[in-house]
C-alpha cells in the first residue's frame, strides 16, 4: 500500500502544480487579465482550506479507500477537462468553467490528501519517519511538476500535458482500488 499510496500522491502533486505554470498564457489568450487569472490559480488553496477539515471529520462515513481512489479518479478527470480549457471561448464562460475546474479538484485533492495521512498513520503507527517520507515525496512532485509538464508541454502543446497526466492518474485510480484496504477510523477517534 505504502508504494502505491506514494506513487499516487506525488502523480495527484504533480498534476495539481501543473496547472499554474501553463494556465496564464491560456487565460490572457482567453482575455483574462492577472488577477483574475491569479484568482482562479488561487481557488485551489481556498477550496482546499475549506473541504480538507469536513473530509477528515466525516472520514469515518466516507471510508478511507472511497476517499482515496474516489478523489484520484476526480483528480484524474479534472486534470484532463483542463486540457481543453483552450477550447472554451474567451470571457465568463472560460472563467466560470475554470473556477469549476479548480474547486472540483482541490475538493478532490483535500480527499486524497486527507486519506493518504490515514493510511500512513495505520500502517506505521510507531513512525513518524513514514509521515515524513510521504510529505517528502509531496515535495518533490511539487518540484518536479513544472519541469515535467514543460517538457510535455514542449511536444504537444497545453492539452498534452493535462490529458496524458489527467489519464495517467484517472487509470491508477482503477489500479490501486483492489490493492487498498479500508480501515475502521472510528477506533482512532479517541486517540
Amino acid at each position: 500500500m505504502a508504494s502505491i499510496g506514494s506513487s499516487l500522491i506525488s502523480n495527484s502533486y504533480i498534476i495539481i502544480c501543473h496547472f499554474p505554470p501553463f494556465f496564464a498564457k491560456i487565460a490572457e489568450d482567453k482575455g483574462a487579465t492577472v488577477s483574475i487569472y491569479g484568482f482562479i490559480v488561487g481557488t485551489n488553496c481556498l477550496t482546499s482550506f475549506l473541504v480538507t477539515p469536513f473530509v477528515g471529520k466525516n472520514l469515518k462515513v466516507i471510508s478511507v479507500r472511497f476517499a482515496f481512489v474516489s478523489e484520484v479518479f476526480i483528480g484524474g478527470i479534472c486534470c484532463l477537462l483542463s486540457g481543453f480549457l483552450e477550447y472554451f471561448p474567451p470571457g465568463g464562460s472560460f472563467v466560470v468553467i475554470s473556477i469549476l475546474i479548480r474547486v472540483i479538484h482541490a475538493a478532490g485533492n483535500a480527499g486524497t490528501i486527507t486519506s493518504t495521512f490515514t493510511y500512513t498513520a495505520v500502517e506505521f503507527p510507531n513512525s513518524v519517519l513514514n509521515s515524513s517520507l510521504t510529505r517528502t515525496m509531496m515535495n518533490i512532485a511539487q518540484f518536479a511538476s513544472p519541469i515535467v509538464g514543460g517538457a510535455l508541454h514542449e511536444v504537444g502543446g497545453f492539452k498534452t500535458t493535462f490529458i496524458l497526466m489527467g489519464g495517467i492518474q484517472t487509470i491508477m485510480a482503477f489500479i490501486a482500488l483492489p490493492f487498498l484496504a479500508d480501515y475502521d477510523v472510528s477506533q482512532y477517534d479517541e486517540g
